[in-house]
Protein backbone atom coordinates (compact mmCIF):
# COMPACT_ATOMS: atom_id res chain seq x y z
CA UNK A 1 0.00 0.00 0.00
CA UNK A 2 0.87 3.66 -0.24
CA UNK A 3 0.36 6.28 2.43
CA UNK A 4 0.04 9.79 0.96
CA UNK A 5 0.71 12.82 3.15
CA UNK A 6 0.33 16.33 1.75
CA UNK A 7 1.42 19.45 3.60
CA UNK A 8 1.15 23.08 2.59
CA UNK A 9 3.23 25.96 3.88
CA UNK A 10 0.08 27.79 4.98
CA UNK A 11 -0.55 26.90 8.63
CA UNK A 12 2.49 24.60 8.74
CA UNK A 13 2.95 22.81 12.08
CA UNK A 14 6.32 21.05 12.47
CA UNK A 15 5.10 18.89 15.38
CA UNK A 16 2.21 17.54 13.29
CA UNK A 17 4.51 17.14 10.27
CA UNK A 18 7.11 15.23 12.33
CA UNK A 19 4.57 12.91 13.96
CA UNK A 20 2.84 12.04 10.69
CA UNK A 21 6.03 11.56 8.67
CA UNK A 22 7.72 9.42 11.33
CA UNK A 23 4.59 7.43 12.29
CA UNK A 24 5.03 3.70 11.79
CA UNK A 25 2.16 1.83 10.19
CA UNK A 26 1.03 -1.65 11.21
CA UNK A 27 1.18 -2.54 7.55
CA UNK A 28 4.30 -2.43 5.41
CA UNK A 29 3.49 0.77 3.57
CA UNK A 30 5.56 3.22 1.64
CA UNK A 31 4.95 6.89 2.38
CA UNK A 32 4.78 9.66 -0.17
CA UNK A 33 5.14 13.06 1.50
CA UNK A 34 4.32 16.09 -0.65
CA UNK A 35 5.51 19.48 0.63
CA UNK A 36 3.91 22.43 -1.18
CA UNK A 37 5.84 25.72 -1.29
CA UNK A 38 7.97 25.01 1.79
CA UNK A 39 11.05 26.65 0.29
CA UNK A 40 9.27 29.81 -0.80
CA UNK A 41 6.55 30.29 1.83
CA UNK A 42 7.96 29.08 5.17
CA UNK A 43 9.76 31.73 7.22
CA UNK A 44 13.44 31.33 8.09
CA UNK A 45 12.80 29.85 11.57
CA UNK A 46 10.41 27.27 10.12
CA UNK A 47 12.93 26.36 7.42
CA UNK A 48 15.72 26.03 10.00
CA UNK A 49 13.57 23.76 12.19
CA UNK A 50 12.56 21.69 9.18
CA UNK A 51 16.20 21.37 8.15
CA UNK A 52 17.09 20.17 11.65
CA UNK A 53 14.25 17.61 11.45
CA UNK A 54 15.47 16.27 8.09
CA UNK A 55 19.06 16.06 9.32
CA UNK A 56 18.02 14.11 12.43
CA UNK A 57 15.36 11.91 10.81
CA UNK A 58 17.69 10.48 8.16
CA UNK A 59 14.92 10.18 5.59
CA UNK A 60 17.45 10.47 2.75
CA UNK A 61 18.45 6.86 3.51
CA UNK A 62 14.88 5.56 3.75
CA UNK A 63 13.46 3.39 1.00
CA UNK A 64 10.01 3.54 2.59
CA UNK A 65 9.55 7.32 2.61
CA UNK A 66 9.66 9.52 -0.48
CA UNK A 67 9.52 13.28 0.05
CA UNK A 68 8.57 15.57 -2.83
CA UNK A 69 9.00 19.33 -2.64
CA UNK A 70 6.76 21.23 -5.03
CA UNK A 71 7.41 24.95 -5.42
CA UNK A 72 5.08 27.13 -7.48
CA UNK A 73 7.76 29.82 -7.73
CA UNK A 74 11.55 29.82 -7.78
CA UNK A 75 13.08 29.17 -4.32
CA UNK A 76 16.20 30.82 -2.93
CA UNK A 77 18.93 28.45 -4.08
CA UNK A 78 21.28 29.78 -1.40
CA UNK A 79 19.06 28.78 1.52
CA UNK A 80 20.39 26.08 3.84
CA UNK A 81 17.30 23.93 3.37
CA UNK A 82 17.55 24.09 -0.42
CA UNK A 83 21.26 23.20 -0.32
CA UNK A 84 20.57 20.28 2.03
CA UNK A 85 17.82 18.96 -0.23
CA UNK A 86 19.98 19.19 -3.36
CA UNK A 87 22.89 17.49 -1.63
CA UNK A 88 20.78 14.67 -0.17
CA UNK A 89 18.23 14.11 -2.94
CA UNK A 90 18.30 10.99 -5.03
CA UNK A 91 16.67 12.96 -7.82
CA UNK A 92 15.54 16.53 -8.38
CA UNK A 93 14.18 18.31 -11.37
CA UNK A 94 13.12 21.83 -12.24
CA UNK A 95 10.21 22.07 -14.67
CA UNK A 96 10.37 25.34 -16.59
CA UNK A 97 7.30 26.71 -18.34
CA UNK A 98 7.54 26.58 -22.10
CA UNK A 99 7.67 30.00 -23.73
CA UNK A 100 8.57 31.52 -27.08
CA UNK A 101 9.94 29.21 -29.74
CA UNK A 102 9.96 26.19 -27.39
CA UNK A 103 6.22 26.63 -26.82
CA UNK A 104 5.57 27.08 -30.53
CA UNK A 105 7.56 23.92 -31.31
CA UNK A 106 5.50 22.02 -28.73
CA UNK A 107 2.27 23.27 -30.35
CA UNK A 108 3.44 22.16 -33.82
CA UNK A 109 4.41 18.73 -32.48
CA UNK A 110 1.08 18.34 -30.68
CA UNK A 111 -0.84 19.30 -33.85
CA UNK A 112 1.19 16.72 -35.79
CA UNK A 113 0.38 14.05 -33.18
CA UNK A 114 -3.30 14.90 -33.59
CA UNK A 115 -2.94 14.20 -37.32
CA UNK A 116 -3.36 17.77 -38.50
CA UNK A 117 -1.30 20.67 -39.81
CA UNK A 118 -1.24 24.27 -38.64
CA UNK A 119 -0.23 27.56 -40.22
CA UNK A 120 2.34 29.78 -38.44
CA UNK A 121 -0.18 32.53 -37.61
CA UNK A 122 -2.41 29.97 -35.87
CA UNK A 123 0.58 28.69 -33.84
CA UNK A 124 1.33 32.24 -32.68
CA UNK A 125 -2.36 32.78 -31.90
CA UNK A 126 -2.57 29.67 -29.74
CA UNK A 127 0.67 30.53 -27.94
CA UNK A 128 -0.37 34.12 -27.21
CA UNK A 129 -3.98 33.33 -26.22
CA UNK A 130 -3.36 30.27 -24.05
CA UNK A 131 0.26 30.60 -23.00
CA UNK A 132 2.10 27.77 -21.24
CA UNK A 133 -0.96 25.83 -20.07
CA UNK A 134 -0.08 22.59 -21.89
CA UNK A 135 -3.20 20.75 -20.75
CA UNK A 136 -5.46 23.46 -22.16
CA UNK A 137 -3.36 23.70 -25.33
CA UNK A 138 -3.73 19.93 -25.80
CA UNK A 139 -7.52 20.21 -25.42
CA UNK A 140 -7.80 23.17 -27.80
CA UNK A 141 -5.57 21.49 -30.40
CA UNK A 142 -7.68 18.32 -30.18
CA UNK A 143 -10.82 20.42 -30.72
CA UNK A 144 -9.27 22.27 -33.68
CA UNK A 145 -8.02 19.01 -35.22
CA UNK A 146 -11.50 17.53 -35.13
CA UNK A 147 -13.03 20.73 -36.52
CA UNK A 148 -10.87 20.99 -39.63
CA UNK A 149 -11.53 18.55 -42.43
CA UNK A 150 -8.92 15.80 -42.80
CA UNK A 151 -5.80 17.07 -44.60
CA UNK A 152 -6.84 20.69 -44.08
CA UNK A 153 -4.56 23.13 -42.29
CA UNK A 154 -5.63 24.79 -39.03
CA UNK A 155 -5.77 28.50 -39.80
CA UNK A 156 -5.86 31.59 -37.63
CA UNK A 157 -9.58 31.95 -38.39
CA UNK A 158 -10.36 28.60 -36.71
CA UNK A 159 -8.26 29.54 -33.68
CA UNK A 160 -10.08 32.88 -33.43
CA UNK A 161 -13.48 31.19 -33.82
CA UNK A 162 -13.05 28.16 -31.56
CA UNK A 163 -10.52 29.03 -28.86
CA UNK A 164 -11.86 30.86 -25.82
CA UNK A 165 -9.83 34.05 -25.58
CA UNK A 166 -10.77 34.89 -21.99
CA UNK A 167 -8.18 32.64 -20.38
CA UNK A 168 -10.61 31.61 -17.66
CA UNK A 169 -9.66 29.09 -15.01
CA UNK A 170 -12.28 26.35 -15.07
CA UNK A 171 -11.13 24.67 -11.88
CA UNK A 172 -14.21 22.89 -10.53
CA UNK A 173 -12.87 22.96 -6.97
CA UNK A 174 -12.48 26.74 -7.02
CA UNK A 175 -15.99 27.02 -8.43
CA UNK A 176 -17.43 24.82 -5.66
CA UNK A 177 -15.58 26.82 -2.99
CA UNK A 178 -16.92 30.06 -4.48
CA UNK A 179 -20.45 28.61 -4.45
CA UNK A 180 -20.02 27.69 -0.78
CA UNK A 181 -18.94 31.27 0.00
CA UNK A 182 -21.83 32.57 -2.13
CA UNK A 183 -19.28 34.51 -4.19
CA UNK A 184 -21.34 35.08 -7.34
CA UNK A 185 -18.62 37.13 -9.02
CA UNK A 186 -16.10 34.27 -8.92
CA UNK A 187 -18.69 31.63 -9.91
Amino acid sequence: GLNLLKFGADGFDLTKFRSQVLAVSMFAEKKLVVCDDFLTELNQDQQDNLLKFFEEAGLQNSSDTVVIFYESSLPDKKSKLFQFLIKNSQQWQNFELLTGSALESWIKQEVKQQGAEIEPAAVVGLASNIGSDLWRLHQEIAKLSVYVVKDEIIKWQEVDLLVDQRGFDNDIFKTIEALGRQDKKTV
